[in-house]
């Protein structure tokens, strides 16, 4: 039998309150760990055991649940999902959200799975891949694909190939200004969310 891993204690710390095994996210960029807590709140450290920074949510002085947690992969943003079907975006250097998105209106909206994709332009346009695809759209329009054929039409894959950036117009940055639910108006947070991606 193999001898098992061993792994190397890098840090160790006491929380005041208990976490949830289940919410743990780290970003290996920024060498930062989420820790979901047990009063629905999520707690942010260093691998040192320095706490970052804290954040909670709060509807008509209720807490929400907090539901999952994921790193954007660069570290700069922490997606956190919570009970009233919101996933909010927070910047990690700035402790703010810069970006809500309303998963659902209902009350019971359960977040079951949180992730971050990149995304990566392909040199062809859909235009091209459908051009090779030839005959095999006008088949499947008419009815006449059978067998693997069909297979070969995958919507998903073919959406995930549209080049995005060249498809869609150059929108201005908005205006400044506005109520405080206005979180589109700085310069700052749509830095913070239209970032490249850079893995490393």
């Amino acid at each position: 039998m193999a001898n098992p891993v061993q792994l190397r204690v890098i840090a160790e710390k006491t929380l005041h309150s208990p976490a949830n095994p289940d919410l743990l996210a780290y970003s290996p960029s920024m060498e930062l760990l989420a820790v979901g807590g047990a009063e629905n709140n999520v707690l942010i450290y260093r691998l040192n055991g320095q706490r970052v920074f804290s954040a909670s949510q709060k509807v008509r002085g209720a807490a929400l649940e907090l539901q999952k947690l994921a790193w954007k992969p660069n570290g700069q943003l922490i997606a956190i999902a919570w009970s009233d079907g919101t996933v909010r975006l927070i910047g990690a250097e700035s402790n703010k959200t810069v970006h809500q998105i309303t998963v659902s209106e209902e009350e019971d909206t359960e977040v079951t799975c949180l992730a971050w994709t990149s995304y990566s332009a392909v040199s062809k346009s859909l235009g091209d891949i459908l051009s090779d695809a030839g005959s095999l759209w006008k088949d499947a329009a008419g009815g006449g694909l059978k067998g693997n054929k069909a297979q070969l039409l995958d919507l998903p894959r073919d959406l995930a190939a549209i080049d995005i950036e060249s498809s869609l117009p150059k929108l201005s940055v908005l205006p400044s200004g506005g109520t405080t639910e206005d979180i589109f108006s700085s310069r700052a947070s749509l830095d913070a969310l239209f970032r490249p991606f850079n893995p490393a």
